[in-house]
């Protein structure tokens, strides 16, 4: 996310502020790689822009990275989001849907749906804080 955090945050604040609602993420899954595409990610390492969209579409299958079960597992939550994002103007689904447990980023509780892998490669997505570059 870079230093794009803080900006996201302030939005939802002022989004809060003027009545609405609004959801933050950030994906925090950095991209797995095979080593046979240095000239690609030696410039792109971890997660960039636009990485998501292989996983918010399902389309992992169109990419030549080597992911994992996980990654299609965290595929299928981002898609379910994006759904039921569309339908229910919420990405945890109908109202009154515990769903994904992903809650507006607000004045009081200013964290991000981050959609990540844990260190088994096993789809772990959860609320926190945003991550600040080191």
């Amino acid at each position: 996310m870079g230093s794009m955090g803080p900006g996201i945050a302030e939005f939802c604040k002022v989004r809060e502020a003027k009545g609405g609602k609004a959801w933050a993420y950030e994906f925090a899954r950095p991209l797995p790689d095979d080593g046979k595409h240095p000239e690609i990610t030696t410039r792109l390492k971890g997660a960039f822009h636009s990485s998501d969209l292989w996983f918010v579409f399902k389309s992992l299958k169109h990419c030549w990275r080597p992911w994992t079960q996980g990654d299609w597992d965290l595929s299928e939550k981002m898609l379910t989001a994006w759904t039921n994002f569309v339908k229910y103007s919420d990405p945890n689904g109908a109202k009154g849907s515990k769903g994904l447990g992903w809650t507006p980023c607000t004045e009081k509780s200013p964290k991000f749906m981050l959609f990540k892998l844990n260190d088994k490669d096993a789809e772990a997505s959860e609320m926190g804080d945003i991550i600040l570059p080191k």
